[in-house]
């Protein structure tokens, strides 16, 4: 059956899509994430966070981060109707990530890597990025500021958020990661990204920014809060603005394929 998975910081969900909807049609007990099946909404997980940051869907696993009742900032995993916290094997009462929220998940490898505001996962120091193996946390880089998105291109790791630096080497809001390596991707953004997709050999980064580190036009389009980087046959690659006409966008938070 295909769902439709949402989350976030809502309290409730309503039976009918209208303005201002009766309390009959209020469906109370399902917090910060919820499933729609085309007909109707239900709660997927039981003991519901009261806000989720990300949701990701790994072949028959879903991993949720978000801020869970009773037990504070998590990242869980759900398989079918179970539910369990990353807690390290020999340390179980250290789950999930400390001192900052999870907002990005990706898995490479079969390991799960987390970005955010955290700057401590299961017992390991981590600056705004860490690594799951199934048992262990692991810091991954340190970096100065938040961690907004990350995305799978190739076998790099890339990592976007409001951040310059990634272990101490210049990363203006976007890096990556590749063979225990942390550098800046590409010329850099003058601003944060909040957003990562890839569509074929390109890359395309969403945020809040109008320059690269060194220009504010690429093949004479203006730079409007989103970019893509290509990759073509040859291994060469190219970093290109998008023409948006007369579309006058403030920020891009999210971007994705169809």
């Amino acid at each position: 059956m295909d769902l439709l998975i949402v989350g976030g910081a809502f309290q409730h969900v309503y039976t009918q899509t209208r303005s201002i909807p009766t309390s009959s049609e209020i469906v109370e007990g399902i917090t910060g994430i919820a499933a729609w099946n085309g007909s109707h909404w239900f709660s997927i997980i039981e003991n519901s966070p009261s806000v989720v940051h990300c949701i990701l869907v790994d072949r028959t696993l879903m991993y949720v981060s978000g801020d869970f009742t009773g037990f504070g900032n998590q990242v869980a995993v759900l398989n079918g109707t179970s539910i369990s916290f990353l807690c390290e094997t020999q340390l179980p009462f250290i789950c999930g990530v400390l001192g900052g929220e999870v907002y990005a998940m990706a898995v490479m490898n079969n390991d799960l890597f987390v970005g955010g505001s955290f700057t401590q996962a299961g017992n390991s120091n981590a600056q705004k990025l860490a690594r799951w193996d199934g048992t262990q946390w692991f810091s991954v880089a340190s970096l100065n500021g938040i961690v907004y998105a990350l995305h799978i291109f190739g076998e790099r790791l890339i990592i976007g958020g409001e951040f310059t630096s990634c272990d101490r080497r210049s990363a203006l809001h976007i890096a990556e990661y590749s063979e225990g390596s942390c550098s800046g991707f590409s010329e850099g953004l003058n601003g944060p990204v909040y957003a990562l997709s890839g569509v074929g050999n390109c890359l395309y980064l969403c945020g809040m920014f109008n320059a690269t580190s060194m220009q504010q036009r690429l093949h004479n389009i203006p730079i409007q809060n989103v970019v893509r980087w290509c990759v073509d046959d040859t291994s060469s690659t190219t970093l290109e603005a998008i023409d948006w006409g007369e579309l006058n966008s403030k920020a891009c938070k999210g971007i994705t394929q169809l």
